[in-house]
């Protein structure tokens, strides 16, 4: 049986990072955020019988009211989990962290994004608006959290990707490949790659 995304056709809906799913006499099915949008333009995650998350205005309020004095005076720059939560104009709810930037030192709390150039997800810092890629090897549990692919975890698997993808796009063609304008990749070989090496493969 064939059901639109129409919440009406379903006993109730599950929202969350990776999206939508109606369930219907204990079937699931997914849906996709464009149907879902123009199915149901009026219905917010905040409106649904969701019991995982909580609902915030915004994040200095999530960070004013939910984040305990002792996780922000010892924060770092590694995430630690605050809860799940959603905002005004949301469908689905994510997971927020609390964090210290790196850049400025000032501590906040966001969400998962993705994806950097090189395929990572990452945290926003709500002062100065320096992103902070996460590294698969150290934070894996966060990108199972979010439902996303987990990049290859060492250094050498993610060069022996990277270096795959090259040859394949250069196999047969007379063809130069650049990365973001930090590097020259020619023959699976990089030049000028410094800045790179050390943003991908953690130098």
């Amino acid at each position: 049986m064939a059901l639109n995304a129409k919440a009406s056709n379903y006993d109730y809906t599950i929202h969350d990072a990776n999206g939508v799913v109606g369930v219907k006499d204990d079937v699931k099915y997914p849906i996709s955020k464009e149907d879902w949008d123009r199915e149901n333009p009026h219905i917010e995650h905040k409106d649904s019988v969701c019991t995982e998350c909580t609902y915030v205005p915004d994040q200095t309020t999530l960070f004013t009211y939910f984040v305990t004095r002792e996780d922000k005076e010892n924060a770092t720059v590694k995430p630690k989990l605050c809860g799940k939560f959603t905002m005004p104009g949301w469908v689905g709810h994510s997971h927020f962290y609390v964090f210290r930037c790196r850049e400025c030192r000032v501590v906040g709390v966001d969400y998962v994004h993705g994806y950097t150039n090189y395929g990572l997800y990452y945290l926003r810092c709500t002062h100065c608006k320096t992103p902070l890629p996460l590294d698969p090897q150290k934070e894996r549990s966060m990108y199972e959290a979010e439902g996303g692919p987990v990049p290859p975890a060492s250094r050498g698997e993610r060069k022996r990707e990277l270096n795959n993808v090259v040859k394949e796009a250069t196999k047969g063609k007379d063809v130069k490949v650049f990365s973001s304008g930090l590097g020259l990749v020619e023959g699976g070989k990089f030049t000028r790659f410094r800045n790179f090496l050390r943003e991908y493969f953690n130098y």
